[in-house]
């Protein structure tokens, strides 16, 4: 059941996710919309955790809203999939608003840089 809200925007943000456990793991948030987010991890987050987003982005930082609290709602051996605790936080706007404009959006290195949009793959299922 799809429970998101608005559209998700693709982009790639470098994160680290805190858990209640003290623990702190670094991924990417791949996409995001005003109630959630995916974030690619190479370690396992159980479902159901508690998890605060530190994005690495410097406005943001200095804005004081580069955390993003929320909780791990999907988990697969890839990522999670976290809903935020509240909807729409500002820092999910700020990154919104700078992804509306273009496909795909990388922050790396104190810049946001353009990603090329790929195609959509036609499907070759034929009708019954």
């Amino acid at each position: 059941m799809e429970h998101r809200c608005g559209r998700r925007s693709a982009l790639d943000v470098p994160v680290r996710v805190h858990l209640s456990a003290g623990r702190a793991v670094e991924g990417r948030m791949l996409n995001l919309s005003l109630s959630g987010a995916w974030v690619r991890l190479e370690s396992r987050v159980p479902a159901l955790s508690r998890v605060v987003l530190e994005v690495d982005e410097v406005s943001l930082r200095d804005a004081r809203m580069h955390l993003i609290a929320g909780y791990a709602v999907r988990e697969t051996g890839g990522g999670i999939g976290v809903e935020w605790s509240e909807f729409a936080p500002a820092a999910v706007t700020v990154l919104l608003a700078r992804t509306a404009d273009r496909p795909a959006a990388l922050y790396n290195t104190g810049h946001w840089t353009e990603v090329p949009r790929r195609e959509p793959q036609r499907s070759t299922l034929q009708p019954l």
